[in-house]
């Protein structure tokens, strides 16, 4: 999702998907504006702007791309196994 703002009277678009450049006519005040670049798109969690390249959202910490939702698992999963080995050690030094 891309929000892009009329300079004119400050009316909100969001539209799927828009070149930066594109001419967009208003609805509300009727001037036509250009798209400036870069675009931003919206967290589907939060709604906060941030860049098309981002994989993981800074505000929130939801992944954007398959990459860094596995990397965060794997984190998840990592610490899970971690926090199990220290019990495990805690619970054989006091034998």
């Amino acid at each position: 999702m891309v929000r892009c703002d009329c300079p004119f009277c400050r009316a909100t678009y969001e539209m799927e998907s828009i070149d930066p450049g594109a001419t967009i006519a208003c609805s509300r005040c009727g001037n036509t504006f250009r798209v400036a670049g870069p675009v931003l798109h919206l967290c589907p969690d939060c709604g906060r702007k941030l860049s098309p390249h981002a994989a993981v959202c800074p505000h929130c910490g939801r992944p954007l791309t398959s990459d860094a939702a596995a990397q965060q698992e794997n984190s998840f999963v990592n610490s899970a196994v971690r926090e199990a080995w220290l019990r495990l050690v805690r619970w054989w030094s006091r034998l």
